[in-house]
């Protein structure tokens, strides 16, 4: 868990509850809480509440771990550029790499007629 002051933390079980104290105008809290699943699976859905002198009762949210994120079918605009590009690099490495071979035999081979 990664509370730190001037939050609390304290933990019964499942449990997990956070106090914050009074906060300032713009001022924010930031803290963390990590789980373990240990067997099962499925669905793993989180309860947050919140209750606070201010509301005139508790409120909470579920949420919901997510797996992956949707397939949008979309590809980026940079993509077939890139693609281009490497592959142009690819073909020069490749030729350059040919010609470097060539030379160095026919190097070679005029060091031995000699």
């Amino acid at each position: 868990m990664n509370v730190a002051a001037p939050m609390t933390s304290i933990t019964n079980g499942q449990k997990v509850t956070v106090t914050i104290p009074s906060l300032a105008p713009g001022q924010s809290v930031n803290f963390g809480i990590v789980t373990t699943v240990i067997r099962g699976g499925g669905t793993i859905d989180n309860t947050v509440c919140m209750s606070a002198s201010n509301l005139d009762s508790e409120r909470c949210t579920v949420g919901s771990v997510v797996a992956s994120l949707p397939q949008t079918g979309e590809k980026p605009w940079w993509r077939t550029p890139v693609l281009a590009l490497m592959m142009a690099l690819l073909a020069s490495a490749v030729v350059g790499l040919y010609r470097g071979v060539v030379w160095l035999r026919r190097r070679d081979v005029s060091f031995q007629k000699d």
